[in-house]
């Protein structure tokens, strides 16, 4: 929710972290993004995205299906984004973002 997101960065990124995601496959806590290429190009799509990925997972946000994507910048700083399930689907098309936290 809004008011848990950023307090769930951490847990979120030790739940799924980028380097475990692909393994466990769609089954997993990633769903669909644990595809590399599904993955690269929902990221690829999230505006004023400049820090390295390092967790996806799917969740349930406000009632509806999403993924929060966790970033790092070079000093460690984590920050979250919340894309609907559609992000990555479509080339070209921005990432329907419903919520960040920095």
């Amino acid at each position: 929710s809004k008011e848990t997101l950023r307090g769930s960065i951490g847990t979120l990124e030790r739940e799924s972290p980028v380097s475990v995601i692909t393994r466990l496959g769609e089954s997993g806590p990633a769903g669909v993004m644990a595809d590399a290429a599904r993955r690269q190009a929902c990221e690829q799509s999230i505006p004023s995205r400049q820090r390295r990925l390092t967790a996806v997972r799917r969740i349930d946000y406000e009632g509806r299906p999403a993924y929060v994507f966790i970033f790092a910048d070079a000093s460690g700083r984590r920050g979250a984004v919340v894309v609907d399930v559609q992000c990555g689907t479509s080339g070209g098309v921005p990432a329907t973002v419903l919520d960040s936290v920095s």
